[in-house]
């Protein structure tokens, strides 16, 4: 007991009243108190994984106790980090995935070589169009379709009454592409009209690109200058 303690105490057996005795004590010894210690927290305060008090406690900071919290925190901040760095690259990859699909579907198909506008000797100027869209000056609709070096042209002539069947010409003949596809030679060999078999045009036809020649005059002197003798095929 210390000597404070004790000189109170001796007050108190003499029969000083407790405030007498206190203020007596405290008049010899100014920092003596008759309060008890403050007692220990409850065991819900305890720290459950360390089995010690929180971090914060009367005494201050506990270093270990920061230096474990700082630690969980940091490894959160990890995971935290990792699931959105995953989330970000899966919708990166998505996005990639979705732009080349519709870069994809901007490119066109390999254009056949076909593809484009020609020039015959008549002055008649037909287009092979993409999507097999053949046009002349017929006015029918038509398709085309090129397989190797043989080309297949489908008239289709739509009755003006709806009730008439549609008149159906189908044409199949042998090409030829020269200069680096700046003309052509094209000769006939099958012809059918609504599947009836006839005989097909003779005549090798000359066809010349639009962009080399859109003119008679043009096309005669593009031939003179740089067309050839036709294939043998395509005159006897």
């Amino acid at each position: 007991m210390s000597e404070e303690r004790a000189y109170f105490e001796n007050l108190i057996k003499k029969g000083y009243p407790k405030e007498d005795a206190l203020t007596y004590t405290q008049k010899y010894y100014p920092d003596f108190t008759d309060r008890l210690p403050e007692p220990p927290p409850p065991p819900s305060f305890l720290d459950e994984d360390m089995n010690e008090w929180p971090i914060y406690h009367e005494g201050g900071f506990r270093l270990e106790h920061l230096v474990a919290e700082s630690i969980l925190l940091a490894e959160a901040m990890r995971d935290s980090i990792v699931e959105h760095r995953q989330k970000v690259m899966a919708a990166v990859g998505l996005v990639a995935v979705l732009l080349l699909a519709a870069l994809a579907m901007q490119i066109p198909a390999q254009l056949s070589p076909l593809e484009g506008d020609w020039m015959k000797s008549d002055g008649e100027i037909i287009t092979f169009a993409g999507q097999g869209e053949y046009v002349d000056r017929s006015g029918f609709e038509a398709t085309w379709s090129l397989d190797g070096n043989v080309l297949e042209v489908v008239w289709t002539d739509q009755q003006s009454r709806a009730e008439d069947p549609a008149t159906v010409i189908i044409q199949s003949g042998r090409i030829a592409m020269e200069e680096d596809g700046a003309y052509l030679w094209l000769r006939w060999t099958t012809l059918t009209v609504d599947g009836e078999t006839m005989d097909p045009p003779e005549a090798c036809i000359l066809l010349i690109d639009a962009k080399q020649a859109n003119n008679i005059p043009a096309y005669v002197a593009y031939t003179d200058e740089h067309v050839g003798q036709a294939p043998s095929w395509c005159t006897n």
